[in-house]
């Protein structure tokens, strides 16, 4: 009886070499994309990497957020301020003066000598008399004015009374009778250290 076979000798083994190919086609085209992937990503990271200490630097770079400015005294803030600290000028200033006396006298000083250091003390009681009362009415929960430069706008402000009362003397010396511009000069000389004390206290205003 012939025998009969379902394959020759060697086709078994011919089969696999055609199909080897087919099957590395298979396999590269199946990795391609993974490694294209895994390629980008790479490429990527090390982007990104180089980039990170040029990020860091424009942040470290960047500054501290800046506070808002306090901004401008209220008006309320402002009237009271002017009001009781030309209520302050003239107590100051009498209390200075009298305190500075009494002082003088005590040390030995002659009847001369404490008259001139009495008006030293009673201007300088009501620079700081002036500018003590300012401050204080401005100084809020989170903001406050510096002193020195309050006081400094009252001793301004106490020059220019100081002149206006000079020249009051120099245009009304001869007049016996004053005018209202005379009585504007005359109330001008008590209330210009208040507005000085005002101006040096607004312009200093910061941040607590």
């Amino acid at each position: 009886m012939p025998h009969y076979s379902c394959s020759a000798p060697g086709k078994g083994r011919l089969s696999l070499r055609r199909m080897l190919p087919a099957f590395i086609v298979f396999l590269v085209s199946i990795a391609a994309p993974v490694n294209s992937a895994v390629a980008q990503w790479s490429a990527d990271a090390a982007i990104g990497v180089r980039a990170l200490p040029g990020i860091v630097r424009q942040l470290s770079d960047v500054p501290p957020p800046v506070r808002d400015d306090p901004g401008a005294p209220s008006a309320p803030a402002v009237a009271g301020q002017l009001v009781l600290g030309t209520l302050a000028t003239p107590a100051g200033y009498v209390g200075g003066g009298l305190a500075t006396r009494w002082v003088a006298t005590r040390l030995g000083a002659s009847e001369d000598a404490a008259r001139k250091a009495a008006y030293v003390g009673a201007y300088s009681g009501a620079a700081i008399a002036t500018a003590a009362t300012v401050e204080f009415l401005g100084r809020t929960g989170r903001v406050e004015g510096s002193f020195p430069a309050t006081l400094g706008g009252a001793v301004a402000g106490e020059l220019a009374s100081w002149g206006v009362v000079e020249l009051g003397r120099t245009l009304f010396r001869d007049s016996p009778d004053c005018n209202l511009f005379c009585n504007v000069l005359g109330a001008s000389a008590f209330v210009l250290p208040s507005v000085g004390a005002t101006v040096g206290h607004a312009l200093s205003r910061e941040w607590r």
